[in-house]
C-alpha cells in the first residue's frame, strides 16, 4: 500500500531505490511478475542503476527466464566492472552466475 500512497510525490530521484527495495520483497514473497513490473519501471527511468538489473535477474530467475537473468546480470556486471570485489552487489552477481550455470 505505500508504493500507492508515495507515489512520485517523494522524490523522482528515489523511484529506483523505493522500487527496487520493494521488488526485492515482491521477489521474496513469490510474486516476481509485479517485481519485473516494478524493475522494468525503475530500468526506464535509470538504466544505469545497478541493483535493479540484479533484482531483474532474480525476478527472471524465480520465473525459470535463464536467459533474461542472463542478460540481466551481464547489464549489472558492465554497471560494476570497476566497483570493489567486496561489494554486496558484486557478490550477489557471483550467486546470481553460479545459479544460472
Amino acid at each position: 500500500r505505500i508504493k500507492h500512497k508515495m507515489g512520485y510525490w517523494d522524490s523522482i530521484f528515489n523511484l529506483p531505490y523505493f522500487f527496487n527495495a520493494y521488488a526485492s520483497v515482491v521477489i521474496s514473497l513469490g510474486r516476481p511478475d509485479e517485481a519485473l513490473e516494478l524493475l522494468e519501471e525503475a530500468a526506464r527511468y535509470n538504466p544505469s542503476f545497478p541493483e535493479t538489473h540484479v533484482n531483474l535477474a532474480r525476478a527472471h530467475l524465480k520465473k525459470g527466464e535463464k536467459e533474461a537473468a542472463r542478460s540481466d546480470v551481464a547489464a549489472a556486471q558492465k554497471l560494476l566492472e570497476k566497483a570493489d570485489q567486496d561489494l554486496v552487489l558484486i557478490k550477489d552477481l557471483d550467486q546470481l552466475r553460479l545459479q544460472l550455470r
